[in-house]
């Protein structure tokens, strides 16, 4: 999960086989925690470039290159079209979340030829924050 709002807010949560780390600054305090060592460190926000300053920002400067390659990739295919679906209540950690819910559909690139299924991808939104708690692609084949 990426998230980010004005006033240097952010929430990153990435969850690797080998590892999982959660990044969140309130705009003015940055808290690493890392699940997988039942560990976190507190700190002043720092610079928010997407290369490392130090040894301790290494995870958040691989997260945003990550966040903003993938901004970027979504960018440049494009949505072709998107459709409201009915409103779920997703659990997540235990808590009730009520979303929205939207199923867009991306235009091929220009360098890929066209398929008769293209790639569809459902997002979560949720209705209090307005943020994307879940992201991915329903098994849906139209026939």
């Amino acid at each position: 999960m990426v998230a980010k709002a004005p006033g240097k807010r952010y929430h990153y949560d990435i969850k690797a086989p080998d590892q999982w780390n959660i990044v969140v600054a309130d705009g003015i305090t940055e808290w690493t925690f890392q699940p997988w060592r039942n560990e976190y460190t507190r700190r002043a926000i720092p610079e928010l470039t997407a290369k490392a300053n130090g040894l301790d920002d290494v995870i958040r400067a691989f997260v945003a290159r990550s966040a903003q390659n993938y901004v970027e990739d979504l960018a440049q295919e494009g949505i072709q079209t998107a459709e409201f679906l009915p409103d779920e209540t997703i659990t997540l950690a235990g808590r009730h979340i009520p979303c929205y819910v939207i199923r867009a559909t991306y235009r091929n690139p220009e360098d890929v030829p066209a398929t008769k299924y293209p790639a569809k991808v459902t997002f979560w939104i949720e209705k209090d924050r307005r943020v994307v708690p879940r992201l991915g692609a329903r098994p849906e084949i139209e026939v």
